[in-house]
């Protein structure tokens, strides 16, 4: 409903009968003007003032419940009090129009989440890791080390991750040749600074089958074992991509072969990628 005043001036040059009539052709058929101009300020109803406080300009107030007040300014300089009046209907109608239509809210962004909160989430997500590394150890005892390849598979929980990889490493020293293939098992809590760097505390457990051969030609062969802290520092420069670096120091645990028994000082450089499991519903 919608309850249309005129000031005096308006309606001895526009008419109020004329203004009325002229407004119900152009508004819809569902919009109804009041017959009285005033009523209850509870109602549910657009109130519309038209005023005349120039003798060339008619003025337009509109405002419906909950809205904010809309003015409009209509230059009726010339023109007949007939051609004003329906030029100033047509404004007051569209007006009324502007009034009743549904609010647009302007579509929300979504709220980025911050770097605590993405950290959070990479923490408690699980996730499978898939990685290749470079990797290297420096044994002591036989005055040498070893460099060669490392593929994995791991598993990240809220609180554990556990890791099986392979590896296939080869080198030389001052005692001999070595040939070292290994599989592998880290587990151990992955730490998250931020979304981006994390760190990974741990134990490494390995069984081996190494080919050592010495400076005079004899050939060593056998299994092995070895066991070593694991600690690494990763850096996420997009997605799910991480690269790392790994330093496992320990010690080659079995006798055999005899030139390889002690200390083991490993390093990789790691390269991973992180498929992050969907959460359960």
């Amino acid at each position: 409903m919608v309850r249309v005043g005129l000031s005096d001036q308006a309606a001895a040059f526009l008419t109020d009968a004329r203004v009325r009539r002229l407004m119900e052709l152009e508004l819809p058929e569902s919009v109804r003007l009041a017959d009285a101009s005033v009523g209850p300020l509870d109602e549910n109803a657009v109130r519309l003032y038209i005023d005349l406080p120039e003798p060339s300009v008619v003025t337009i107030q509109v405002q419906a419940p909950t809205r904010r007040l809309e003015l409009r300014r209509v230059d009726v300089t010339g023109l007949s009090w007939d051609v004003a009046a329906r030029v100033t209907a047509v404004a007051a109608s569209e007006a009324v129009r502007s009034q009743i239509a549904p609010i647009r809210k302007r579509p929300t962004r979504p709220k980025e989440p911050t770097d605590a909160e993405l950290a959070a989430t990479l923490r408690g997500t699980p996730s499978v890791r898939v990685l290749g590394e470079i990797a290297g150890a420096v044994l002591p005892s036989a005055s040498g080390g070893v460099l060669g390849s490392r593929i994995g598979i791991g598993f990240h929980q809220p609180y554990f991750f556990e890791e099986l990889s392979l590896s296939a490493l080869g080198g030389s020293g001052e005692r001999g040749e070595l040939r070292w293939l290994e599989l592998g098992a880290v587990v151990g809590h992955r730490l998250f600074f931020t979304s981006r760097v994390r760190s990974e505390l741990g134990a490494a457990f390995a069984i081996a089958h190494a080919d050592f051969v010495n400076v005079q030609g004899d050939r060593d062969s056998s299994f092995t074992m070895r066991a070593a802290a694991h600690v690494s520092l990763e850096f996420r420069p997009a997605e799910q991509l991480w690269l790392g670096v790994e330093i496992e120091p320990g010690a080659v645990l079995l006798p055999d072969p005899e030139p390889l028994q002690g200390v083991w000082l490993g390093a990789n450089l790691s390269l991973g990628w992180d498929f992050l499991m969907p959460a359960r519903p």
